[in-house]
């Protein structure tokens, strides 16, 4: 792990008898129960929590983001006293959306990371449809995998 990695928010994610969780910098943002079934093994559910620990992480952000321009048009109101609701327009038509800021994904499976990184090669086709998805949700943001002792991993304190 770089230095600079280690100053990044962090996304601990990890899964155990088909359960997930995952967790931003310690506080819970989500978990799941019974997600897969036990024939598909470990690093499936892995890439599961992977997945849905970003989506959370994005959705986080996006609400975040939604809040502050709230706050931009409450602020603009007071200030002219007028309400703009003629004016209607999708964020992108006057203002691009921001990028959420980069994080690290914390893992407890060495395979995982290595797989992401393209060091070791996927031979089961259901892995490579994850670790796609895991690619394609990370391709506007930087987003750096990492692998985390399990008794270090946050988020195996709030498995089910």
């Amino acid at each position: 792990m770089t230095r600079q990695a280690l100053l990044l928010p962090k996304l601990y994610v990890a899964s155990g008898d088909g359960n997930i969780a995952y967790l931003l910098e310690g506080s819970v943002i989500g978990r799941g129960t019974q997600l897969i079934t036990s024939n598909r093994g470990k690093d499936s559910a892995d890439y599961l929590a992977v997945i849905f620990g970003l989506n959370e992480y994005y959705f986080k952000w996006n609400k975040e983001l939604d809040a502050r321009h709230s706050d931009i048009d409450r602020e603009k109101t007071l200030a002219t006293g007028q309400e703009e609701f003629y004016k209607v327009s999708t964020p992108s038509d006057d203002t691009p959306r921001e990028l959420p800021p980069p994080v690290l994904i914390l893992v407890d499976n060495d395979a995982v990371v290595n797989q992401i990184h393209g060091q070791w090669t996927i031979n089961n086709s259901d892995i490579v449809k994850l670790a796609k998805a895991v690619l394609q949700m990370s391709n506007n943001v930087k987003v750096e995998i990492a692998y985390i002792d399990r008794k270090e991993n946050e988020a195996v304190k709030i498995l089910p």
